[in-house]
């Protein structure tokens, strides 16, 4: 018996393109069969989303393809017969992809290569379209972010730039003061973004992060020398925290002598509120309390040492510590 083996001249350019390997839900192999990750939604009762390749309708002999344009109508059908490849099943019943093969008396015929390239191209474009609309959406909410962080923390200063960052999900804005702020989104549904804020250029150091994902909001201070400084506090909470306060007014350099009397009023404070009898206690949580306590000490010990001398800070430990 005599195999017949097709010319390789008549393979269709679609099996040989890579035109469609980033395409989302599109899979094909090295052979030109394509596989399509569908969404069977009807039968799971759910709603039709973007984004996803749809089964709009299944006749038990051939299954239609869709997908929503950007203004949420259905695209036009791709019918597909059953014949024209393999139908997988998840152990729900739904479609969950369909294979497409070039063995198979469907795709080899030219009229559906064009349908089916027609419709892999208009999937790809709304998905590029969605993409488009929704970087503009959340954009300008990113704006409006930065405008609240700019106000809330007394910046005074224009925005010069606004544009996209390089990274996925981020836009760079560049203040007429010459800060650099980074703006990290994303979605528009996300109440605030998070921030990273540059006194000069983008570098290592000197930086602020602000960080307002849940369970994780608070702020990262760096400067140059020194290991970051994390503050797990609310955005808001910054000028409750004097220091906080004082990183921030002095990385940026907005520090002012008020800031410096405010941190010195802290240490005071909290020398004078020091329990040292921790150290003998065998309750876990006072030990864990007058740790930190004492932590908090030294770095503003540290901090102090801006515009203190060490002689000066000495006389101010001694004197509250004998309160």
């Amino acid at each position: 018996m005599m195999i017949q083996i097709r010319e390789y001249e008549n393979f269709s350019p679609l099996h040989e393109s890579k035109k469609y390997e980033n395409l989302r839900f599109v899979k094909k192999t090295w052979g030109g069969e394509y596989t399509l990750d569908v969404n069977d939604y009807q039968k799971t009762g759910g709603k039709p989303l973007k984004g996803f390749i749809l089964i709009g309708k299944d006749s038990g002999k051939a299954i239609a393809l869709t997908y929503l344009n950007s203004d949420g109508t259905e695209s036009k059908y791709l019918w597909v017969p059953y014949f024209a490849g393999y139908i997988n099943k998840n152990m729900r019943g739904d479609i969950s992809s369909i294979k497409i093969s070039p063995y198979k008396n469907w795709l080899s015929q030219p009229e559906n290569e064009k349908k089916l390239e027609e419709f892999l191209d208009g999937f790809e474009e709304s998905l590029e379209k969605e993409k488009t609309e929704n970087e503009k959406t959340v954009s300008l909410q990113a704006q409006k972010d930065l405008d609240l962080i700019l106000d809330m923390y007394n910046i005074n200063s224009g925005i010069k730039k606004f544009e996209k960052a390089d990274k996925d999900n981020e836009w760079r804005a560049i203040l007429e003061n010459g800060f650099i702020v980074i703006i990290k989104k994303r979605s528009s549904e996300d109440l605030v973004g998070e921030f990273r804020i540059y006194p000069k250029e983008l570098s290592e150091v000197p930086y602020i992060e602000i960080k307002t994902e849940k369970n994780h909001e608070g702020f990262n201070f760096r400067r140059p020398g020194e290991y970051a400084i994390q503050r797990r506090i609310g955005m808001t909470d910054l000028k409750k925290d004097p220091v906080s306060l004082y990183l921030f007014k002095n990385i940026t350099g907005l520090q002012e002598y008020k800031d410096e009397k405010s941190l010195l009023d802290y240490f005071e404070s909290i020398l004078r509120s020091e329990d040292t009898s921790y150290q003998m206690s065998d309750d876990s949580r006072s030990y864990q309390r007058g740790e930190s306590q004492r932590k908090e000490i030294d770095l503003v010990s540290k901090l102090l040492e801006d515009f203190l001398t060490s002689k000066k800070i000495e006389e101010i430990y001694t004197k509250n510590r004998n309160k």
